[in-house]
């Protein structure tokens, strides 16, 4: 008697790979059905990143029997705070929104440090449904002007994953220095609206350093 092969779907795969200790939230893309084009994971700092991903491997195998290449796998490791001290005031959202210029769509973002006032803008294409892209450079945009000559802040990627029922807004951003860079992480609550949230989420991936990144 032959059986009908199974079909995975995105909502399973994540579903199970949030059971691997140290994940702490994962969004699945498909090549196609039951082929896994990529993995992105969001890792807890309390394991190795290599251990999170061979984990990860050996349960989509005993699980599912697909075995998937470790380059497919994405992670970002989440920063530990009490690695870092309270270092100095953190900069204020003052005002996020959107306005239109002719055929583009700008996001503006303006923050408050210390006294000052520091305005980031992006465009991005009308009806581009990537807003929260735009949001996070126009951030970014008024963090570079902030921090002036120490360095600069690039956006690596956004990403929107639900945790526990919740829509989470998760920013990766690189900070590149004279003496290298860092990668840093920060989320968010998706409350309804995609700038403010991703303007939050970019905030919350400097905050930690800022202070530390002003004495470079």
């Amino acid at each position: 008697m032959s059986t009908e092969p199974v079909v995975l779907d995105t909502a399973t795969l994540e579903s199970s790979l949030k059971q691997v200790k140290g994940v702490f939230a994962c969004r699945v893309v498909m090549d196609a059905p039951g082929e896994i084009g990529e993995i992105h994971v969001v890792g807890a700092p309390d394991r190795k990143p290599k251990q999170i991903v061979r984990d990860i491997e050996s349960l989509l195998f005993a699980r599912f029997g697909l075995r998937v290449n470790y380059r497919k796998i994405s992670l970002a490791q989440m920063q530990e705070d009490k690695a870092f001290a309270a270092m100095g005031s953190r900069p204020r959202l003052l005002a996020a929104g959107r306005a239109t210029e002719g055929d583009a769509a700008v996001v503006q973002v303006r923050l408050a440090d210390n006294g000052s006032v520091f305005e980031g803008v992006a465009r991005h294409p009308k009806g581009d449904e990537n807003v929260g892209r735009a949001a996070c450079l126009a951030t970014l945009d008024a963090l570079n002007k902030m921090v002036g000559n120490s360095g600069r802040f690039t956006l690596d990627a956004l990403e929107v994953m639900s945790v526990a029922n919740r829509e989470i807004v998760i920013v990766i951003v690189t900070f590149a220095f004279a003496a290298g860079e860092e990668h840093l992480i920060g989320t968010s609550f998706y409350r309804g609206d995609m700038v403010e949230s991703a303007v939050r989420a970019t905030l919350d991936s400097v905050n930690r350093r800022l202070s530390l990144i002003r004495s470079l």
